[in-house]
Order: structure tokens, then sequence, then C-alpha cells
């Protein structure tokens, strides 16, 4: 496996093509699979740096060209002994990927993944 570099001129164009980047692997895997792309994903320290993985997030959940019902995310780490609950990776993905991907209209059937957000399974 080899390491690819995203060539950005700005942080917002580092961002957006962060999201286009995972999205294109994972098209590349639906086309060439037939099953379900594992994701996973983790949160990191600092104030901007999580403002910035939670923008990437959101981005990649408005990229219409990957079939999130072949897409299965986990949780990599999780940010055990946090004061806030906004500041635990959960919150984080709930809140940037789950979050766009059901504005959207990508149907959870887990209630439990919804009701943070407001929302209510399909």
């Amino acid at each position: 496996m080899g390491v690819d570099r995203i060539l950005a001129s700005s942080e917002q164009e580092l961002k957006a093509q962060s999201a286009k980047y995972i999205a294109e692997k994972i098209k590349g895997f639906q086309e060439s699979h037939s099953g379900n792309f594992i994701l996973g994903l983790s949160g990191t320290n600092g104030q901007a740096r999580r403002s910035r993985a939670q923008e990437v997030f959101e981005a990649l959940g408005r990229r219409d060209e990957v079939d999130w019902t072949r897409v299965r995310v986990f949780l990599v780490d999780e940010r055990y002994g946090v004061k806030l609950e906004e500041d635990s990776n959960l919150w984080l993905v709930r809140n940037s990927l789950l979050k766009s991907l059901a504005a959207s209209g990508v149907k959870f059937p887990e209630e439990h993944l919804l009701a943070p957000l407001g929302l209510t399974p399909a």
C-alpha cells in the first residue's frame, strides 16, 4: 500500500479534498466489491483540530457518490474521561458525519444513534 498526498492551497480546500479523497476510496471499493466498506474514524486533540475533523466528516456525509447503505462506520478510539460530552469522539461523529447523512436523507434504523440529534428512525 502506497502513500497518497493531498495537495491544497488553503485549509478549506484541504478539508474539501480530504472528504473527496475518502469518498473516492469508498466509491472505488463499492464499484469493485459487493460487500460493505468498513470506515474507521477517530477524533483528535485540540479544539482547532477537532473542528477541522468535524468539517471533513460533515463534507464526507454530503458526498452523494457513496452508497451509504453499504458503509459500516466504527470509532477507532474514544476519549475516556472527558469532562464534556462534546469532547468525545462519539459526539464528533454523531454531530458531523451522521448529522450530514441524516440531512441528506440517509435512514438509520438505530434509534440510539438518532436521539442525540433530535431525529427519529425511519
